[in-house]
């Protein structure tokens, strides 16, 4: 019998279960609340890999950013760090909304110079329906790939429907999901995953086990 090779999971094959860029983004890292969270950016080219993965970038910036990071590692490897801190920062304020908690001042203090830096790669755009305020990647500079990571979490936090965001019900899992049910019901990132294991447990648990 031919041995089947586990598909190893990394930034360019991450599910994709946020329902929004941003949410997508925050869910790099994955089960925050055990003691050992698994990361999937650990150098930029696992950023870039996210990126193209969703299609944010296209074919010639991704070359771009690729050849940049080689050229330029130092300058790469304090892009990531920038990259994580607004990873983190929006975890942090989407998790106080999601708890129908106000957002710490200084997060949203800076969360908006993340958002006054990608403004500078804004543009009207026209499209069918009429004009849109488009925020592209810059490639002039690394960071400049998280423009639309931000400019998506601006649209989310601006939205009446911020109070769909939500984080998962198993609370090793931490991943956050827009919900779209009709009655904003959704408790799970994953039925398939964390929902089924945690009805499995609960069964576990009424018939006496520990």
């Amino acid at each position: 019998m031919k041995k089947v090779t586990e598909i190893k999971t990394h930034s360019g094959n991450l599910e994709l279960l946020g329902g929004k860029i941003c949410l997508d983004f925050i869910n790099t890292l994955d089960w925050r609340g055990r003691e050992n969270p698994v990361e999937y950016l650990n150098n930029y080219e696992d950023v870039i890999r996210w990126f193209d993965y969703l299609e944010i970038t296209n074919e010639k910036e991704t070359r771009i950013y690729r050849r940049l990071t080689k050229k330029t590692p130092a300058i790469a490897r304090e892009a990531l760090v920038y990259t994580i801190e607004l990873r983190e920062l929006l975890h942090r304020v989407f998790h106080a909304t999601s708890h129908q908690q106000r957002p710490l001042k200084k997060d949203f203090e800076s969360f908006n110079a993340y958002l006054k830096s990608a403004m500078t790669a804004a543009s009207i755009e026209m499209n069918d329906a009429g004009f849109i305020l488009d925020c592209r990647p810059d490639t002039s500079t690394l960071i400049g790939i998280l423009n639309p990571v931000i400019w998506d979490a601006t649209n989310v936090l601006t939205s009446n429907d911020c109070k769909r965001v939500k984080s998962c019900a198993n609370k090793e899992c931490g991943w956050f999901f827009f919900d779209t049910s009709k009655n904003s019901s959704r408790q799970w990132c994953d039925m398939k995953s964390c929902g089924n294991r945690a009805k499995a447990r609960t069964f576990y648990l009424k018939k006496g086990g520990t």
